[in-house]
């Protein structure tokens, strides 16, 4: 089953944002995120990394960030959610 690529500036489930800022790859013009990126959450204050899953795509070891990836918050309820112009996904 394949899942959409999370980019710069998705939501979260709670309403946060995903910051991603060091891949080199991009979908259309966003960043793709990686592993250990930031997000936040609407319900933890600050800035929190993500656990990216997608171990088929890497770029200098780190998985890319999948869609339902875990934002490592407090609350624990905080995932990534692809935006719905996603053009990236894997298998």
């Amino acid at each position: 089953m394949s899942k959409a690529l999370v980019c710069d500036g998705d939501l979260t489930t709670t309403g946060g944002r995903v910051i991603a800022t060091a891949s080199s790859m991009y979908d259309g013009d966003r960043r793709i995120a990686l592993d250990h990126e930031m997000a936040t959450c609407t319900k933890c204050p600050g800035e929190h990394p993500i656990q990216g899953s997608g171990t088929d795509m890497q770029e200098d070891g780190r998985s890319c960030v999948l869609d339902g990836d875990l934002v490592l918050c407090p609350c624990g309820a905080n995932h990534v959610k692809a935006g719905s112009g996603s053009g990236c996904s894997t298998v």
